[in-house]
């Protein structure tokens, strides 16, 4: 027997995930507050939104005065900088490459302890290295957030040690005259004598090291902005996969402005939706496609979600089934497709 066609309650399928998604990269700005699978899907379709340029981010090497840059986190641990600086002024090597990004207003997003030794070790002379993203610093820090979790699988943020407010001349010069009479303890230990020795070569004489070293703690800039999170909600990317993370912004792989679903993707979702309700309940059909919207929805859109949910429990009057095997295709293939051919365009416009 025919059930008589209805139509599904009003606003019950809603049309776009892009509120939740834009939502979602705005929170981005504390690691905690980033969904895994919602970064997941942010971090691979940036090329498959119906858009190949809203997404690129410009990010290429970098050199700057370390004095120039300015900080991303509330915390520091004064002792490791200064032990820092003292290892490189002993291997001649000061400075280096952060091994991390830089903002297009100067924040640095990581290699914070690296960046203050510099200052103490040579002043105003010290250079550092990197990667430039040409955005500002409040939105690189929710890229790589991101980035952190969809496509590097991390878990949780570092925790942070330790206070800007400890970064004080009088602080820096009690420091290292310790360490010049007692050596450096720690991971990375150095001996009296050697305190003594590198400040010598370094300056010409201890006490004009320590007098040098306390005084460019004072070109290191303390004023963190207003939406820099504690370090444990920042960024968590491993040197070595930086340069992935930098290829995955130049390309605009990671789909961190709207559109953020393409029409194609959204056409087979609603395909499905109506082709499910058309179908008698308890049909095999029927359970396979809405189990299968279930997982497209969950963790993306919570309205959505909550619609098929209510599709599953609810009993509806349906019409006769149309395209069947169609529609399910349309809903494998929808995504993955879009995506294909929009990274293949996106290549065509590189060569």
């Amino acid at each position: 027997m025919m059930r008589r066609k209805s139509n599904p309650p009003s606003g019950m399928f809603p049309g776009d995930i892009s509120d939740s998604m834009e939502q979602a990269v705005d929170q981005a700005g504390s690691l905690d507050a980033v969904d895994p699978s919602v970064a997941k899907y942010l971090a691979k379709s940036g090329l498959g939104d119906g858009s190949t340029s809203d997404d690129p981010i410009r990010v290429g090497k970098g050199s700057w005065s370390a004095a120039s840059l300015k900080p991303s986190q509330t915390s520091m641990v004064l002792e490791k900088a200064v032990g820092m600086a003292l290892g490189m002024l002993n291997s001649g090597k000061v400075g280096g490459d952060l091994g991390a990004l830089v903002s297009g207003d100067g924040h640095i997003l990581d290699g914070h302890h690296r960046w203050a030794a510099t200052i103490l070790a040579s002043g105003k002379k010290g250079k550092v290295g990197g990667y430039l993203a040409k955005i500002p610093g409040q939105e690189l820090l929710k890229a790589l957030n991101i980035l952190s979790k969809g496509l590097f699988g991390v878990r949780n943020g570092k925790p942070g040690k330790g206070s800007f407010s400890r970064f004080t001349e009088k602080n820096v010069r009690e420091l290292i005259t310790g360490y010049s009479e007692d050596g450096v303890g720690g991971p990375f230990p150095i001996a009296a004598q050697k305190v003594q020795d590198i400040l010598k070569r370094s300056f010409g004489s201890v006490e004009k090291g320590i007098d040098t070293m306390s005084k460019n703690v004072k070109l290191i800039s303390k004023s963190t902005p207003s939406w820099a999170p504690d370090r444990k909600q920042m960024p968590v990317i491993d040197p070595e996969n930086v340069p992935k993370a930098v290829q995955v912004l130049n390309k605009g792989e990671l789909n961190w402005q709207a559109p953020f679903s393409a029409p194609a993707a959204k056409a087979a979702r609603s395909s499905l939706v109506r082709l499910a309700s058309s179908l008698p309940k308890g049909s095999s059909e029927r359970r396979v496609i809405l189990s299968g919207l279930q997982k497209a929805a969950r963790g993306f859109d919570r309205k959505f979600e909550n619609a098929i949910s209510r599709l599953v429990s609810n009993e509806l009057e349906h019409a006769e089934l149309n395209d069947a095997s169609e529609a399910i295709s349309m809903f494998i293939r929808g995504l993955e497709e879009v995506e294909d051919r929009a990274r293949e365009a996106w290549e065509r416009d590189q060569r």
